[in-house]
């Protein structure tokens, strides 16, 4: 069996880590390490750790302070000795095959990179949760992808030589970093359905907006970083505002009174597209919470976008 790395990085997440780690020592495949890293935790994450200390498989690293997401990360990949690097989140329960399915591709393959694999979702116990499931929905078989979800994926060791994470980036979306990378290069990235991840939402209107707007704020910042538009589908965006612009000079009637119709049908004909594995009833009623999020992902790059301008202008 080729060596498996698996790293975790925690913060707070006294709730769901022990139920993580355990389903990752339950895995059918046996030769792997797992690199748990916490990042500074303060609610009682550690002392459940420390339930862990004697197991052989697992070594323990604990940051003084909270230094983020891909601090940790790094951390772990370089305490790591696999062929092979995977990552799954403290919030997440790995499948008893996840590894054994996940690094499948790689052997196939050598070109590809990155393998990312299936992330599903618990059953929605109020209506937030209703709204996030199937938010990290990326195909429905396996095959070549252009991006995967941070919370199952695994690399070819000798990815990370010249190309660790960022640490600049706080507020997640590095393997969509990688994979423009690995587009860039010629490199492929690949999803496989067999290897599944269990991952929990946000479950309130709170956490829900903070997540999508550091979302936004973080993917200005690497679209960016890699010469890419940081605005999702631009000509979509262009195409609803010149229309909406067209209505109200020339039929401000018609605007006010069908033009809103007009646009929740197209923004539900648009969700359906993107949520195609949840049912007709679930996208009506998650509709709402689905124009916030929106709403919060573009004020995060929004935010960025006129933080990064106005420093320049002040520089000059």
């Amino acid at each position: 069996m080729t060596p498996v790395s698996i790293i975790i990085a925690v913060y707070n997440r006294a709730t769901f880590i022990d139920s993580c780690i355990k389903s990752i020592l339950n895995q059918n495949y046996h030769n792997f390490e797992l690199i748990i890293v916490d990042d500074g935790s303060t609610d009682g994450t550690k002392k459940i750790l420390q339930n862990f200390k004697n197991d052989s498989r697992i070594k323990l690293v604990f940051n003084k302070t909270n230094f983020g997401l891909m601090y940790s990360r790094n951390k772990g990949i370089k305490e790591s000795c696999g062929e092979y690097i995977a990552f799954t989140d403290s919030d997440c329960i790995v499948d008893k095959d996840w590894i054994s399915e996940l690094i499948k591709p790689f052997v196939n393959d050598k070109n590809i990179m990155i393998v990312g694999g299936q992330i599903v979702d618990p059953p929605p116990t109020n209506y937030w949760e209703c709204v996030n499931k199937g938010c990290n929905f990326i195909a429905s078989k396996s095959g070549y992808v252009e991006r995967i979800v941070g919370c199952s994926m695994a690399y070819r060791r000798i990815f990370f030589k010249d190309n660790l994470f960022d640490e600049a980036l706080k507020y997640g979306g590095e393997e969509l970093e990688k994979c423009l990378i690995c587009k860039k290069r010629s490199l492929k990235v690949y999803y496989i359905h067999t290897a599944k991840v269990v991952h929990y939402h946000r479950s309130n209107f709170k956490s829900t907006f903070i997540q999508y707007y550091k979302y936004g704020y973080g993917n200005t910042y690497f679209y960016l970083k890699q010469n890419c538009i940081p605005l999702r589908k631009p000509k979509t965006y262009f195409t609803i505002i010149l229309m909406a612009f067209i209505l109200m000079i020339y039929q401000p009637y018609f605007t006010l009174n069908y033009g809103l119709g007009l646009l929740i049908l197209f923004f539900l004909f648009y969700y359906f597209k993107k949520y195609p594995h949840k049912s007709l009833y679930e996208n009506i009623i998650s509709f709402p919470g689905e124009i916030i999020k929106e709403i919060a992902h573009i004020s995060g790059k929004l935010f960025f976008i006129f933080k990064k301008y106005t420093r320049l202008l002040l520089k000059k």
